[in-house]
């Protein structure tokens, strides 16, 4: 049975998609809870539910038990419709219609005789509240177990508020049901009804359009159509909403089938969309079209607009799919014969019909018929078939300048319409379901085809993968739903609430709302800004009509209001601007309306690449004029001369001598002038002209293209770009015409004094501007205070929001020579450098090209770097998700918030570490939740991915004492998890890493509470200084990145096989002279041979393979581990003599390392040896330096050392925030053994753990031991760290003589008593921590049945407790 013939059947929002509608109608074995399933094993060990999913009794078949309900029902509804005609007028008919149909109907769907709610059923509780005032009850008429089933009088309207009806006066029955929904934990699905409709709704508090599956019940019973009814009894079923819990029930699993499907049939869109591309390239190149095949081949036309434009066409028809499926083309105006002539013969679900059946020949006629209503839509309308002109640039002529004259054969265009409209999966064809097509599909598709390229050779059209994008062809960096309404949640839905709140009336605060601006600078196809368009809009309808759910119609003015006076979007991609454009419109249709003027605020350039006034008017700095390649450095060191003198002679005249000493020194100057110049344009104020006809909006379009087309706008964005320019432009000495082979004594560039001289009108250097006219287009300048003046007006943004790019800003090679080069592409890193240099000389062009490539990227870099508007972010190596982050910020106002999707490294990098100090320490970070990607919320990107939602201020003004965290989330449900929620004071960061003021990357709130106590005991490593308090390093601590670079360094390395070719014989690990044994060769440690008390971890073979060392080798005191690689020794001691280090010992830790690894801190000694750069070193003049390595070795240590880490990288900025007992503490008595001080104690534990091998008596001795080393005992060692750990977890959680937390020093009130509730005890702690090294508890599990290191730790910490 066909989907489409169930015509009383109406989804919505994509609740229940037609894809499952259909499985269920059709009986789908495959749908969960469909038919009986039998669990493995004895069949009574079934779950009842799945041995009868219906409910069913007597062995009743499901098609039998449907036929009973529905000739019932039949009955039943013809005695309803003639109780119906006597009703008075203006009488609902509530008792009627309960009682003669709806609880009838619910009887025959298995609910039994409906009972009245009672009170308590109707109310609903604040989350997190307990007082009665935060309590709302809902007079939802009917509950059975989890849903609430509200069921109204045939005389009441569903969508809108009835005064005086029970069920309707505050708000429509609809609405009323779908708050309650959204509004309460322990309820999921319902339903809703008047008799003559019923609706299944779910909650959707994140959707921000309405969602339910509807049945027209009037019309499904007087046109006695049973296959609606089977559907309306096989979904409204008692059974599928029975089950403990709501989120179990078979309509939850039936609608996860749907996402499901959802996503599989959007892969096969995404290679549907392409396929049909290609369909209609090949089509107009095939058909009668000679002049465009001659602009192909010779040129006039490039593959690349030939590609836009088949895109754009591609637009119009899913355009039209969308507005056909949604009925919302025609509009009122249209007349039935109208409607019906466009259906017959010219809508594109005639189009999609025809082909499901026929093939199409080389006639031309089906294309025509298209053209025609693509033509009229633009400006003119067609009566005739009921089509209102929708304006905009996309149905005009320019959007298809070629191929809009062109033909195209029938056969060429249902092969694309049949790719579009349909998609086969498990060898079956399916209806792409285009009437709930959205931002996301629609996004995902596009961005997939972004790095295709096409090819058009031999008479061929086609698109190619370009080399090295395939993460972009799959549509991997579009951002998923769920995470953008939790940003939602934190950075739009606040700046709502404040500004309804701040109000005072409904009218104002309408007014407020259509005043708030909302912008991504990075929109792409424009998710974010639909999101947050769908929010603001649901929000103002509900404001309008009092509804919490708002009316369809009520919800689409609204949204058309708000996209026209409230999103903004900047994007690099002018074709990503022309989709999201596209993304708004499909959703803000009002049917016989133009679509909305949205060219003033989705423009297309580079948000990164622009100034500001205060920019400008501080002149230019003097890192402007550094010299980039191509350059000619003494034309830069003139211009950055001249700018100097100019700045200079400012300063001057104005009493001041020392240059940035002020920060707007050249205001005084020419203040007047450039605010002048500003004033020049005023832009016209294009939010209040009305666009309700196609007249109004042209005239809109042009009041703005008269605007940015008039003399004053263009000199003021020619005053900034000309700012801009300075930074990127090429300098140099031009050559002089009348004499060939001389150059000007003028370089090329601009200066501060050419921007000035050009705002005042002086002087007008026509070189200057023609040099910022060409940089402008090249690296696409975008200003705010030029394109969005009446944003930049009111101090910026109220919120931001984005997905900014992930990637270094630097030439990719691989992309870049991926279609002219392939060859290139795919050759490895060295060999690849080697084809790009040969093209000097094969190819200089391409050369020239790629270095003019490598320049721009360099120039922006430059920019970034130096134009001052990154301080925090704009450094070393740039990834732009940090800069973006840095700008996206300085666009808000002063009460605005930014809310962005960052990998996590925002919070924990060192490269951004200024960026997130500034946050917390001028309390403007809000919240930051970071995710792993194990559960693929970017489906094609690694797994181990961490990114994070971070929501912020700009840090003008204070937002939160303190800011909301949640680490290691997999989806965004956890975020509500008050296990996993805690909060973090800027004291607390400053607390846990006093240097980079980072984020810790605590799991859970114990962790965080647990870390924050043990870090008011035990200070840092090293505390670095600031401003006036100097370091405190008691550990006389230095750092260095082991002793040779692996890369730099590797001519100095020597494998086994070259010594020994050369005579050198090998003694242990040491290589020497047979002639002259005081020459030797050192082996080389790398991270992966040492571990903890074990600097014999693992060796090389022979084949250069590394492994584990072998017990019986470890019991060898004489066995030493073998590197790939030795080193010269006189080299090594060249580096420690620089290093001055005395000792023939040393210590270090792993560099590659990860919180989730067995252990994190894997650190140790070793003998003095060379060492690669994967194991830094700690180099202390301390006495007591040993025992540094051993504190940091602890489980305690390693447990807090976890928290500092966010990537694989174990830097030396955060070994210096791990919490150190100080040397001080080894002086004093041990606590358990007070005749020993804690160095004696320690001591011999220590030595009998590294001592193991004839290579590390040096080390022996430094502790004051001289015998020989001691023997490899498994069970030994393991009683000798369960030892030191219970030691230091003594030590770092001092305990009172009863076993109480003693209380630190500066440990307030509040702090103490916190951290007794979530650890009455430290031996609590001690549990705990031990529990958060699972790998480790998995080896004791699997080798010995239990956890045995943990309960060898507590047996210690237990007798040392008895002992203090």
């Amino acid at each position: 049975m066909s989907i489409l013939s169930l015509s009383n059947v109406r989804s919505e929002g994509g609740l229940l998609p037609l894809d499952v509608l259909q499985r269920i109608v059709s009986r789908d074995r495959e749908l969960p809870g469909m038919y009986p399933k039998l669990t493995q094993g004895d069949p009574s060990d079934s779950l009842e539910r799945e041995k009868n999913p219906w409910n069913l009794s007597g062995g009743e078949r499901l098609t039998d038990a449907i036929n009973r309900s529905w000739q019932k029902m039949l009955a039943v509804w013809r005695r309803f419709a003639e109780l119906r005609d006597t009703l008075p007028e203006g009488d609902p008919g509530t008792r009627l219609t309960r009682e003669e149909l709806l609880l009838p109907l619910f009887g025959e769907l298995g609910y039994g005789r409906l009972v009245a709610a009672r009170p308590e059923d109707r109310l609903v509780r604040s989350a997190g509240t307990t007082s009665g005032s935060q309590e709302k009850s809902y007079p939802i008429s009917h509950f059975w177990l989890h849903s609430p089933i509200h069921l109204v009088g045939c005389g009441v309207d569903m969508d809108r508020r009835t005064r005086g009806i029970a069920g309707a006066a505050q708000s429509s029955p609809h609405s009323l049901v779908q708050e309650f929904l959204n509004r309460s934990d322990a309820h999921l699905w319902g339903f809703v009804s008047n008799g003559l409709v019923l609706r299944i709704l779910r909650d959707n508090a994140s959707l921000s359009r309405q969602a339910f599956v509807e049945f027209d019940l009037q019309g499904l019973f007087n046109g006695e159509s049973f296959a609606d009814f089977a559907l309306l009894w096989m979904l409204c079923h008692q059974s599928r909403v029975e089950a403990e819990k709501p989120e179990n029930c078979w309509l939850e699993q039936w609608m996860r089938e749907g996402r499901d499907a959802a996503v599989l049939a959007l892969d096969s869109l995404r290679g549907a969309v392409r396929r049909a591309i290609v369909a209609l390239g090949q089509g107009f190149m095939d058909s009668r079209n000679p002049a465009l095949r001659q602009r192909l081949y010779n040129g006039s036309l490039t593959r690349r607009e030939y590609f836009r434009q088949l895109l754009r066409l591609v637009y119009r028809i899913i355009f039209l799919f969308v507005l056909e499926d949604r009925q919302m083309l025609h509009g009122p105006k249209a007349t039935p014969i109208s409607r019906d002539r466009y259906k017959r013969s010219y809508s594109l679900s005639r189009l999609r019909k025809l082909a499901t059946s026929i093939l199409g020949d080389r006639h031309c006629d089906l294309y025509e018929g298209v053209k025609l209503v693509m033509d009229r839509l633009e400006r003119m309308g067609c009566p005739e078939l009921g089509l209102a002109p929708l304006g905009s640039f996309l149905w005009s002529d320019k959007a298809m300048p070629d191929i809009a004259p062109c033909s195209l054969r029938n056969a060429d265009l249902l092969r694309a319409v049949r790719e579009l409209a349909f998609t086969v999966r498990e060898g079956r064809r399916r209806p792409v379901d285009y009437r709930h097509l959205g931002a996301r599909e629609l996004g995902s598709v596009y961005e997939s085809l972004l790095e295709l390229h096409p090819v058009v050779e031999n008479g061929e059209f086609r698109l190619d993968s370009a080399a090295g994008n395939d993460r972009k062809t799959t549509g991997s960096y579009y951002t998923p739903t769920e995470l953008i309404d939790s940003l939602l949640d934190s950075a739009l839905e606040p700046v709502i609430s404040r500004t309804i709140r701040g109000a005072g009336s409904v009218e104002a605060a309408e007014t407020a709302l259509l005043n708030l601006k909302i912008c991504d600078p990075a929109c792409g196809s424009g998710h974010f800004l639909l999101a947050a368009a769908q929010r603001l809009a649901k929000r103002l309808a509900a404001l309008r009509s009092g509804d919490e759910e708002p009316a369809p119609a009520a919800l689409s003015h609204a949204l058309r209001d708000v996209m026209g006076r409230c999103v903004y979007g900047v994007d690099i991609n002018p074709m990503s601007v022309e989709l999201c454009k596209v993304s708004l419109w499909l959703e803000a249709v009002e049917p016989g309306k133009p679509l909305s003027f949205l060219d003033h605020h989705i423009q297309c350039g580079n948000s990164l690449l622009g100034t500001t006034r205060q920019c400008i008017l501080k002149g230019l700095p003097e890192e402007a004029f550094d010299a980039l390649a191509g350059d000619d450095k003494k034309a830069c060191a003139a211009l950055r001369k001249r700018n100097k003198s100019h700045l200079g002679t400012v300063f001057a005249s104005i009493g001041k001598r020392r240059i940035g000493t002020q920060e707007h020194f050249l205001a005084e100057q020419w203040r007047e002038d450039f605010e002048a110049l500003m004033n020049l344009a005023a832009p016209p104020d294009l939010d209040a002209m009305p666009t309700n006809t196609i007249a109004e909006l042209e005239a809109q379009e042009k009041a703005y293209y008269g605007w940015i087309g008039s003399e004053g706008w263009q000199r003021k964005k020619l005053l900034f770009d000309m700012w801009c320019a300075a930074f990127v432009a090429p300098r140099y000495f031009p050559e002089r015409e009348d004499r060939p082979g001389f150059f000007e004594d003028t370089p090329t560039g601009i200066t501060s004094r050419m921007i000035q001289d050009f705002a005042s009108g002086r002087q007008d250097s026509r070189t200057a501007q023609n040099i910022a006219r060409q940089m402008a287009e090249q690296y696409q300048f975008f200003h705010l205070a030029v394109s969005f003046p009446e944003v930049e007006a009111r101090g910026g943004f109220d919120v931001v929001l984005g997905n900014p790019p992930w990637e270094h800003n630097e030439i990719k090679e691989k992309e870049w020579f991926s279609v002219s080069r392939p060859d290139i592409a795919e050759a490895a890193g060295a060999q690849r450098k080697k084809k790009i240099n040969a093209l000097q000389k094969e190819n200089p062009a391409l050369y020239k090209a790629f270095a003019l490539a490598k320049r721009e990227k360099e120039a922006e870099r430059h920019f970034l770097e130096s134009s001052e508007q990154y301080p925090f972010c704009g450094r070393g190596r740039i990834n732009l998700y940090a800069v973006f982050a840095e700008r996206m910020r300085n666009m808000l106002n002063n009460s605005g918030r930014l809310g962005c999707i960052v990998p996590s490294g925002i919070a924990s990098d060192d490269t951004t570490k200024f960026f997130f100090q500034d946050l917390v320490e001028k309390k403007s970070l809000i919240s930051l939740f970071d995710f792993e990607n194990r559960e693929k919320i970017f489906s094609a990107i690694d797994s181990r991915i961490k990114f994070s939602l971070l929501t912020c201020g700009n840090g003008k003004q204070a937002l939160a004492d303190q800011a909301d965290f949640v680490f290691f989330a997999h989806s965004t449900d956890e975020l509500q998890d008050k296990e996993r929620r805690f909060t973090l004071s800027p004291q607390d960061i400053e607390l846990l890493n006093p240097n980079t003021r980072t984020c810790p990357i605590f799991r859970s709130k114990r962790d965080a509470e647990l870390t924050k106590a043990m870090y008011r005991r035990v200070p840092v490593l090293v505390r670095e200084a600031r401003g006036k308090l100097p370091e405190e390093n008691p550990w006389r601590i230095k750092f260095r990145q082991g002793l040779f670079n692996m890369t730099t360094s590797s001519h100095l390395f020597r494998t086994r096989e070259e010594l020994e070719t050369e005579g050198w014989e090998l003694r242990g690990n040491v290589f020497v002279r047979p002639d002259d044994d005081r020459r030797r060769y050192l082996p080389l440690y790398e991270a992966k041979m040492a571990h903890q008390f074990n600097h014999r971890w693992a060796t090389y073979d022979a084949i250069d393979e590394v492994r584990d060392t072998t017990p019986s080798e470890r019991r060898d005191r004489n066995f030493s581990v073998l590197p790939r690689y030795w080193v010269c020794e006189n080299e090594v001691w060249s580096k420690l003599e620089d290093a001055k280090w005395p000792y023939e010992w040393l210590m270090g830790w792993r560099k590659i390392c990860r919180a989730t690894d067995e252990r994190t801190m894997v650190g140790g000694y070793f003998p003095v040896t060379a060492v690669g750069d994967s194991l830094p070193l700690w180099l202390s003049e301390h006495t007591y330096a040993p025992y540094c390595a051993a504190c940091i070795s602890s489980f305690v240590a390693d447990f807090v050392a976890r928290f500092k880490i966010g990537g694989i990288n174990f830097n030396f900025f955060l070994t210096k925030q791990i919490a150190v007992l100080p040397p001080q503490i080894l002086d004093k008595p041990a606590p358990w053994q007070p005749d020993l001080s804690l160095a004696e104690w320690l001591t011999p534990r220590i030595l009998e753990l590294t001592y193991t091998a004839e290579d590390l008596r040096p080390f022996a001795e430094d502790m004051g031991y001289n015998g020989e080393p001691f023997v490899w005992d498994e069970e030994r060692r393991f009683q000798l760290r369960a030892e030191l750990d219970a030691a230091f977890f003594h030590l770092y959680l001092p305990a009172n003589p009863d076993g109480t937390w003693k209380r630190a020093k500066k440990e307030t009130d509040a702090e103490y008593r916190t951290l007794c509730a979530v650890f009455p005890t430290p031996r609590h702690a001690v549990d705990y921590i031990m529990e958060t090294f699972p790998i480790v508890k998995k080896k004791d599990e699997k080798a010995y049945g239990r956890y045995r290191t943990k309960e060898a730790i507590l047996r210690e910490y237990d007798g040392m407790m008895n002992q203090n």
